[in-house]
């Protein structure tokens, strides 16, 4: 059997050996960072859902406190209505429409807090999924380098294997284990 370098088509070979390796390298490489990237971006987008959630809250805290004040004047104006037309609001119905007043309002300021918390509550589901997205991201670039790098290994690896002559040297087996034993090359 000719020496390894006899001719220029072994150079050719190993040149596409080693430029296979490279491309298997780049490659898993560049599915990690894609996969950083996207988990990065996925994180910006979990901040930014959180940070908005917080924002709701709080617009949901001063609408619900500026209800409040809207309550307690209506209050104030029904007492006052009463109170110019000589009605005593400490029994009966004056009582009652005051009550009810101040329930009606209570209840109204009680809902915004509580659209505010339902929205708010959305926004932070949000950035959860943002965040598992960006985790599955960069688990499946992982996975996907790792295949990369096997599949790809592999292909070198036999290339070398058949280049430098090993495909030659496989030795024929008869044994029982492995199918029929004939004809089989390893």
């Amino acid at each position: 059997m000719p020496e390894f370098g006899s001719s220029n088509g072994d150079y050719f070979a190993l040149a596409g050996l080693a430029s296979s390796a490279f491309g298997t390298l780049t490659s898993a490489q560049a599915q990690l960072q894609q996969g950083a990237v996207q988990n990065q971006i996925a994180q910006y987008n979990a901040n930014v859902m959180q940070q908005r959630a917080q924002q709701v809250r709080e617009l949901a805290a001063a609408k619900e406190a500026m209800q409040r004040r809207i309550n307690g004047r209506q209050q104030g104006q029904i007492v006052a209505a009463y109170g110019a037309s000589g009605v005593d609001v400490g029994q009966g119905t004056p009582l009652e429409v005051l009550h009810d007043a101040a329930t009606e309002g209570e209840l109204q300021a009680q809902l915004i807090h509580y659209g505010g918390e339902v929205d708010a509550n959305n926004l932070m589901t949000q950035s959860y999924l943002d965040i598992a997205s960006g985790q599955a991201a960069s688990s499946a670039a992982q996975t996907g380098a790792m295949s990369t790098l096997l599949t790809g290994g592999a292909r070198v690896s036999m290339g070398a294997y058949n280049l430098f002559g090993g495909a030659g040297k496989i030795p024929k087996t008869t044994s029982p284990d492995v199918g029929t034993g004939t004809g089989y090359t390893y």
